[in-house]
C-alpha cells in the first residue's frame, strides 16, 4: 500500500516536470501562464479525488482505528433502571469503553469485522462523553438520535491519527423498558471525517451486574455485524 502511494507521488512529480515543456511547445507565449495554472489545477484536483476514501475502502482495508462508544448524545430510557445519571457520565461511560479495550479478545473488532490490524484509541470519545448534561441523560419516554446527526458528531472528533479508516459505535439509547441498546456502527474517513458506512444496530442486554448487563448490548451488536457485514459488502444491507 505504501509502495503504491510512493509510485503515484513519483508519477505526479514527473507530470509537473514535463508540463512547462509541453506548454511552450504548443501554446503561444502570452497564454502559457494561464494554461499552466489550468493544468496544475487539474492535476491537483485529480490527486484530491483519488485520495478521498469511499465505502469500498471499508471492506478492502485490513487496518482500522477503533474509537469506542460515543455516548455524547445518548439517552437512558427508564429511570428505574438508571437511578444515578451522574454515575453514568462520570464512571460508566469510561468503564464500558475500557472494558472493550481490556477484553479486546472478547469484544474483538478483528474477529467480527474481519480486520488484521486494529488500533484502539478511546481518548476521542472520552472527551466527547464529557459533553452531555447529567440532567438530560435519563428519560422515561422514547428517544431517537436522527441519522443526520451522526456525521456532525464525527466532524467534532479530534483524532491524533491523520489518515485511515475509523470506526465508532455512536450510542443512541440504552432502554430498561426494551432491555436493549441501539447504536450507529459508523465507519469514517479519518482525514476528512466523512462517513463511509453507517448502520443502526440493536443489541439485547443481559448478564450479571450493571456493567455487564449493558455491555452485552455491544457484544450482541458485534455478533449481528459479523452476520450482516458480507451483506453490507455487497451493498444490500
Amino acid at each position: 500500500m505504501r509502495i503504491a502511494v510512493n509510485m503515484k507521488t513519483d508519477q505526479t512529480h514527473s507530470i509537473f516536470k514535463i508540463i512547462p515543456y509541453f506548454c511552450v511547445s504548443i501554446f503561444p507565449k502570452q497564454t502559457i501562464m494561464r494554461k499552466l495554472i489550468l493544468l496544475f489545477t487539474i492535476v491537483i484536483t485529480l490527486q484530491t479525488i483519488h485520495a478521498q476514501k469511499t465505502q469500498s475502502d471499508v471492506f478492502n482495508t485490513n487496518d482500522v482505528v477503533f474509537y469506542g462508544l460515543d455516548f455524547s448524545k445518548a439517552r437512558f430510557v427508564g429511570s428505574e433502571g438508571f437511578k444515578n445519571p451522574a454515575l453514568l457520565k462520570n464512571s460508566f461511560f469510561n468503564t464500558w469503553n475500557h472494558l472493550l479495550v481490556n477484553e479486546r479478545n472478547k469484544y474483538s473488532i478483528e474477529k467480527y469485522f474481519g480486520k488484521m490490524n486494529v488500533e484502539y484509541d478511546i481518548s476521542v470519545v472520552e472527551e466527547r462523553n464529557q459533553t452531555p448534561k447529567v440532567e438530560d441523560l435519563v428519560i422515561n419516554n422514547s428517544y431517537t438520535l436522527p441519522e443526520s446527526d451522526v456525521p456532525k458528531m464525527v466532524k467534532k472528533y479530534k483524532t491524533t491519527q491523520k489518515d485511515g479508516i475509523g470506526l465508532a459505535f455512536i450510542v443512541e439509547r440504552y432502554s430498561k423498558f426494551a432491555e436493549n441498546g441501539t447504536m450507529y456502527v459508523t465507519f469514517f474517513d479519518i482525514k476528512t471525517k466523512e462517513i463511509l458506512l453507517q448502520r443502526k444496530m440493536t443489541g439485547k442486554a443481559g448478564g450479571f451486574g450493571f456493567r455487564n448487563y449493558w455491555a452485552a448490548t455491544v457484544m450482541n451488536v458485534l455478533k449481528k455485524c459479523k452476520t450482516a457485514y458480507p451483506t453490507w459488502m455487497k451493498g444490500k444491507g
